[in-house]
């Protein structure tokens, strides 16, 4: 008979017990339902409040936003008022938690009711966020790509998002890979060896030189069904026994029931044994890492390609994994959910960028709603509004008029939280999307070509330079829900910034007028600038009223005399 093991162990006694609302009241600068999203090198500011008589009060931080990021306990001191307050600084990006310990008489210490706080560091490469999206397979050898950075960089344009550029299969797209650590040879010279990086760390190089960050895409959730993964390890796919070779296919939801994608086999995560599990979320958290190295290499990001349709807990898991490998990596997911999941996902993902699909908001109406949603869910959800992505249209095809590209611009860079983008080929006025799957001679000249980067450049300026256009939550809509007309005032929380007003006409036909009240701005004299012109002139009162033509748009500057 085997001897039994005692497994009978002692709880530890923490000693602390969990307070009454009654007791205390936690304040978080800019936090809201126990979340609060800092840049890189903000400060978090916490502030407690004895609501109860205490006799010898006192306060500890808990939090891992620590050098080693381990949790540890912090003396909060008290100021003359009593009230107990802390400044943190945020030295690193990541997702940290907080909470804070108190206790009224000296002896007895509480935990704060409530789940621990969420932190958001935004790395600072994502600050003021310009991304242009180069496609592969429309720009020739990968020689030929530093000349698309170079101009990306005239732009004004501060990180560029790569395609992927691994070996592809049958179907020539480049989200279906056939090895996830080699490059496709289309990309390279002739005879040049595809396992081979030589040229992808020269065009690494170029952007470095050129102050350009890159961010480059992982596709967790699936393969190419040609990739050396279904040829060797079969075993690691989903199986479906409806297919012909037995191996489950990727594909998407929709009103209209599944879509399958033939050329995708879906990695199973969930294997049953646990051996083959291990060698599965290995050789992809490899694939995460090799080129995450990359993109942090530049002060880049990595994007999550259908996050949505990913296995969860790997997907944990390798964020996390990344964030510990590369603290000032960005991480930007496309994940289309609806809202509540979104929040839910979010707070277990170390996201600092999730995608916010514009494009899809044809009408003044439905633009201006989904601006407010996006202010009112951060930092819950911290959005990155595009004109257009690589799988959308073009704003001609989008919004019938290559000119509407002026208006819907300046209000995604301008009225977002301050992470805008475009795809290559808008910038110069394109007709038609560029296809990012297949072969393509190149992007198609366009008529209007250059007409639009003195715009795409100042812009760029203005969000680099005026923080008033990366805060949250300081949107008015001053329009009244004008029909064409979407016109917002952003009030700066910087002491001395300037205030913006940015106005911009979506009818591609006709000229629009409109009236504004400024009064949100406060009473005193002001003296408005146009941003774009450069014209100068006083403003006495609230009134101002302007016509747009067009496609119009004007940013105005308002800063008090």
């Amino acid at each position: 008979m085997h001897a039994r093991l005692d497994r009978r162990c002692r709880l530890p006694a923490s000693g602390l017990q969990i307070g009454k609302e009654s007791q205390v009241l936690m304040m978080v600068k800019g936090g809201r339902h126990g979340r609060v999203r800092l840049r890189q090198g903000d400060v978090l500011q916490i502030e407690l409040q004895f609501k109860e008589k205490a006799s010898a009060p006192a306060v500890r931080l808990y939090s891992n936003l620590t050098a080693s990021g381990d949790f540890a306990d912090l003396d909060v001191v008290a100021d003359a008022s009593g009230s107990f307050k802390i400044q943190v600084p945020t030295p690193q990006a990541g997702t940290f938690f907080f909470t804070l310990q108190y206790t009224m008489d000296g002896q007895q210490w509480f935990w704060m009711r409530g789940d621990l706080w969420q932190l958001l560091v935004f790395p600072k490469p994502l600050q003021a966020l310009r991304l242009y999206t180069l496609i592969p397979t429309a720009s020739g050898p990968m020689s030929q790509w530093k000349a698309v950075l170079q101009r990306a960089a005239e732009l004004g344009f501060n990180m560029v998002h790569i395609l992927p550029v691994t070996k592809q299969g049958y179907s020539e797209s480049p989200y279906a890979a056939t090895d996830l650590f080699a490059i496709e040879p289309d990309f390279l010279p002739a005879g040049a060896d595809p396992a081979s990086m030589k040229d992808f760390e020269e065009l690494v190089d170029e952007a470095r030189k050129l102050g350009l960050g890159l961010c480059l895409d992982l596709v967790l959730n699936h393969v190419a069904i040609d990739s050396e993964i279904v040829r060797l390890c079969p075993h690691w796919i989903h199986p479906d026994a409806i297919e012909d070779d037995g191996l489950k296919r990727n594909g998407f939801m929709n009103h209209d029931g599944f879509h399958k994608w033939n050329d995708l086999a879906l990695i199973n995560y969930q294997h049953p044994d646990p051996h083959v599990r291990r060698e599965i979320w290995e050789h992809m958290e490899n694939y995460a890492l090799f080129w995450g190295a990359y993109a942090a290499e530049t002060g880049g990001m990595i994007r999550l390609d259908n996050l949505h349709s990913t296995d969860p807990s790997f997907a944990m898991h390798v964020t996390h994994r990344l964030r510990r490998e590369y603290p000032g990596l960005g991480i930007l997911a496309e994940l289309f959910t609806h809202p509540e999941a979104t929040q839910k996902v979010l707070q277990h993902y170390e996201v600092d960028l999730l995608l916010a699909t514009t494009w899809e908001h044809h009408f003044s109406e439905e633009l201006r709603r989904y601006f407010r949603y996006i202010h009112e869910t951060v930092p819950m959800i911290p959005w990155f509004t595009p004109i257009n992505s690589h799988d959308s249209g073009v704003p001609a095809e989008e919004f019938a008029d290559v000119l509407a590209t002026r208006p819907r611009y300046i209000l995604c860079a301008l009225l977002g939280i301050g992470a805008t983008g475009l795809t290559q080929g808008v910038e110069d006025g394109i007709e038609e999307k560029v296809n990012f799957i297949g072969r393509n001679p190149g992007v198609p000249p366009a008529a209007n070509a250059s007409d639009f980067w003195p715009m795409i450049q100042r812009t760029h300026e203005l969000l680099a330079q005026h923080s008033v256009f990366q805060q949250q939550g300081n949107v008015e809509f001053l329009d009244h829900g004008h029909v064409a007309i979407i016109a917002a005032l952003r009030l700066s929380k910087q002491t001395g910034e300037a205030h913006a007003l940015v106005i911009a006409n979506l009818d591609i036909h006709q000229p629009q007028s409109i009236h504004l009240d400024l009064q949100s701005i406060g009473l005193g004299q002001y003296s408005l600038t146009d941003a774009f012109s450069a014209e100068r002139w006083a403003l006495d009162g609230h009134d101002l009223s302007c016509t747009l033509d067009a496609c119009g748009f004007r940013v105005i500057l308002i800063q008090k005399n």
